[in-house]
C-alpha cells in the first residue's frame, strides 16, 4: 500500500490546510505501523471529511489463533507537525480492551512516531510496508498462558498458579480449559472434573503459591498428575 507513500505522507500533513473546506469524505490512504517493541501491527485507513480525520482498521495480534482486532479512532493535527490519534477497540470485551485505548503521536512527514496504551505500555511507532508476526504480543494475550502441573505447584489434589492479575485478587475473572497438548506429546488425563478457586487460607505450597492465589482442584480429591496442562485466561474487569 506504499507505492505512493511520499504523496500520502504529504496528504496527511496537508489535512490541516484543507480540512475546513472538505464536505465529502476523502480517503488519504491505508498505512501499516508496528507497535515496537511488540510484534503487533496496526493497519489503518485514514479518511478526511467535514467532521475531521477518522482512522479505521485493525490491530494484527501476530497470532495464528486469534483474529485481528478491529480498531477505530480519530486524529487532531498539532502545530508542531504531529498528529495525535486516539484509538479504541471496536469489540467490547475484546482482547485489546485491556490496553484497548491507545494514543498515537505521529510525525506527519515521516509517519513514524510513538504509542502508549491505557495500562502503561508504550514504545516507538514504526511505519512498515507489511505487518510482521515475529516477537512478543501486546495486550491481554500475556494474561493467557499454559499452566502445567509440576511438583512445585502441586499439593495433593490441587495445583496453583501465580499471576500479577490474579494474585491477591479474589474477584478476578479467571477462565480455565484443559490443554492436552499436541498429538505427538499428549499430556496426562485428569479423569475427573476440575474446579477453580481462590485460596486465601493457605495452600501448603512454597511462596509465592502459599496463599492468596488461584488454584485448580480435582473434584474427586485424587492427586493431580504431574504434567497435566490447563490453559488459563485472566480477563480484565
Amino acid at each position: 500500500m506504499f507505492t505512493h507513500a511520499g504523496r500520502r505522507a504529504l496528504g496527511f500533513a496537508a489535512l490541516a490546510l484543507v480540512l475546513p473546506a472538505m464536505s465529502v469524505a476523502q480517503t488519504i490512504g491505508t498505512f501499516h505501523w508496528q507497535m515496537e517493541p511488540y510484534c503487533n501491527t496496526l493497519t489503518l485507513t485514514v479518511v478526511q471529511d467535514a467532521a475531521g480525520i477518522r482512522l479505521q482498521g485493525f490491530e494484527d495480534l501476530c497470532d495464528s489463533i486469534y483474529l485481528p482486532e478491529p480498531v477505530e479512532g480519530s486524529a487532531v493535527l498539532a502545530s508542531d507537525g504531529t498528529a495525535m490519534v486516539g484509538l479504541n477497540t471496536s469489540i467490547p470485551g475484546g482482547f485489546t480492551n485491556e490496553g484497548g485505548r491507545v494514543v498515537l503521536r505521529i510525525d506527519t512527514t515521516t509517519l513514524n512516531g510513538s504509542w502508549q496504551d491505557d495500562v502503561g505500555r508504550s514504545g516507538a511507532l514504526l511505519r512498515v510496508s507489511t505487518p510482521t508476526r515475529a516477537g512478543t504480543q501486546r495486550g491481554s494475550h500475556s494474561n493467557s498462558f499454559l499452566h502445567e502441573v509440576t511438583a512445585d505447584n502441586r499439593g495433593g489434589n490441587i495445583s496453583c498458579f501465580s499471576h500479577p492479575r490474579s494474585d491477591g485478587n479474589p474477584g478476578a475473572l479467571v477462565l480455565m480449559s484443559r490443554n492436552r497438548g499436541p498429538q505427538t506429546s499428549i499430556r496426562p488425563v485428569v479423569p475427573s472434573t476440575v474446579s477453580l478457586y481462590y485460596d486465601d487460607n493457605g495452600t501448603g505450597l512454597a511462596a509465592p503459591l502459599d496463599i492468596n492465589v488461584w488454584c485448580l482442584s480435582r473434584d474427586d480429591s485424587q492427586t493431580m498428575p504431574i504434567g497435566a496442562g490447563f490453559t488459563i485466561r485472566i480477563l480484565p474487569r
